[in-house]
């Protein structure tokens, strides 16, 4: 497969991770961490996976591709924080009790780096595993 097949099916993983923790593990710390990051921001998720897969499309050398893919922990984590805040704002209106607040901003961009970089790296290890043995091409291609 090539490069950007790779990164693409990478994108999945997300998602696939927390229920396939869940089954074979059983609820622990790491699978209840990753389904609660699903749970608070899947649709998020799935808005920003679809705009990685047409960028990941749209680049046309390796080191573009890698350069998006350790760039995505911070643009997701705005992404999250946006829908996560329009999310509050609009069971507020439902629900004149909840306070609109911003000070779970910090935990949230905390938290979402972490995992997301945490993710980044186990993707780059399975790049790197299926590099060496052959079942990754790196075409060498124009910058």
């Amino acid at each position: 497969m090539n490069i950007k097949t790779f990164y693409r099916m990478a994108l999945i993983l997300p998602i696939i991770l927390p229920l396939l923790a869940l089954l074979f593990v059983g609820v622990t710390s790491i699978s209840a961490l990753l389904l609660m990051s699903l749970y608070f921001s899947g649709i998020e998720y799935l808005i920003f996976a679809t705009i990685m897969f047409y960028l990941i499309g749209k680049y046309q050398t390796t080191q573009k591709i890698r350069r998006l893919f350790w760039l995505t922990p911070p643009i997701f984590v705005l992404l999250a924080i946006f829908g996560w805040h329009v999310r509050l704002y609009i069971n507020t209106i439902f629900n004149p009790v909840l306070i609109f607040s911003f000070d779970m901003i910090l935990p949230l961009l905390f938290y979402g780096l972490l995992v997301g970089y945490g993710y980044c790296l186990f993707i780059e290890l399975i790049y790197q595993v299926f590099k060496s043995r052959g079942w990754v091409r790196v075409e060498q291609q124009n910058r």
